[in-house]
């Protein structure tokens, strides 16, 4: 088998028909299978997808896996990995849709290179017109693995044709629970021990922006805390291969990062216990880092917390959510 699509299902029947067909379209059908897990979706996608598949009868191998019940984004790629049989993974989301050459290029490009992984670029698809969003990718591993820390490859899995010894020989695995940020876990390995990362100029995946019960356009206690998990592993991992003192940059620029969501998102003894870990951050860290905190006011307010009071971080807070009473309705704060 050459590639396995892996496709997690949950509550995505407005989307899967689009997704679903992107696959059966592709102009590389011969040894490529698609693991569809259903992750307990309580609607009728896997109906959509049954009903699209009894008029299929062409190359690629579909193959439904059933969860008994609701166990996450993470689980539901893990238990696809365990089932796939290619040389190269690709994972795709279930709301998301592929041009219909992907497979055909990206494998193509990985054979021809013996590549561990192929990157290509994406679009950022709304309803009305869609971004393209092209990634660089710098000539030697190590500025890899530091782009990839400072955001500037994107860890998203769905834009990678990736080799799957690469998974297997390196003991990389989802983390079931782990649904916010799983992707940036797995990319970080996959950079780390990847030796041939290639780079395709083409858009292929469009990723979907409209769908509001997607992981990624909310942000619940359980994400934070994820977000919180995320950050421990990569500390630890660093660590583990005796370079956490060469990436300190960019360790400090994530944890800025997720000091932002944690600090507005909480209050009271909850707000405590997850900033106090960065009470170590220095400001010349989020001097340095101005693009992640573009606005002046909110600037002041991280200061604030970082010269040692989250009273008054609190204070700047109450002010801005009373004068954006509409905004702040979306918004919870987690306690």
């Amino acid at each position: 088998m050459k590639i396995s699509v892996i496709i997690p299902v949950y509550n995505v029947e407005k989307y899967i028909h689009r997704c679903i067909e992107s696959i059966i379209n592709q102009t590389m059908t011969e040894d490529i299978e698609c693991i569809i897990v259903n992750d307990a979706t309580p609607d009728k996608s896997i109906n959509i997808i049954k009903e699209i598949l009894s008029h299929y009868n062409g190359n690629i191998s579909f193959n439904i896996i059933n969860h008994k019940k609701n166990e996450g984004l993470a689980a539901a790629r893990e238990t696809g990995m365990k089932y796939a049989q290619g040389d190269y993974i690709i994972h795709l989301d279930s709301d998301d849709y592929c041009e219909i050459n992907m497979l055909e290029e990206m494998y193509n490009t990985a054979i021809t290179n013996d590549a561990d992984i192929v990157i290509a670029d994406y679009w950022l698809q709304y309803k009305d017109h869609a971004n393209y969003i092209s990634q660089t990718i710098p000539s030697t591993h190590e500025e890899i693995f530091k782009a990839n820390l400072e955001d500037k490859i994107k860890g998203y899995n769905w834009n990678k044709l990736i080799k799957k010894q690469l998974y297997t020989q390196n003991n990389i695995k989802y983390i079931k629970g782990i649904n916010y940020g799983e992707d940036f876990l797995i990319a970080l390995q996959l950079f780390y021990y990847a030796k041939r990362i290639f780079h395709i100029p083409n858009a292929f995946l469009h990723y979907v922006q409209y769908n509001c019960n997607s992981y990624s356009q909310s942000l619940s206690r359980q994400s934070l805390e994820n977000i919180i998990f995320c950050e421990t592993f990569l500390i630890n991992f660093l660590e583990k291969n005796k370079i956490l003192d060469k990436y300190k940059q960019q360790v400090d620029f994530i944890r800025l990062r997720n000091l932002c969501q944690l600090i507005f998102r909480s209050k009271g003894n909850l707000q405590k216990e997850w900033t106090n870990p960065y009470k170590n951050l220095n400001i010349s860290v989020l001097k340095k880092n101005k693009e992640l905190v573009p606005s002046l006011y909110w600037r002041i307010a991280l200061s604030c917390f970082l010269y040692g009071s989250l009273p008054l971080y609190n204070f700047m807070r109450y002010i801005w959510r009373h004068l954006r009473k509409k905004q702040s309705k979306t918004i919870t704060l987690y306690q």
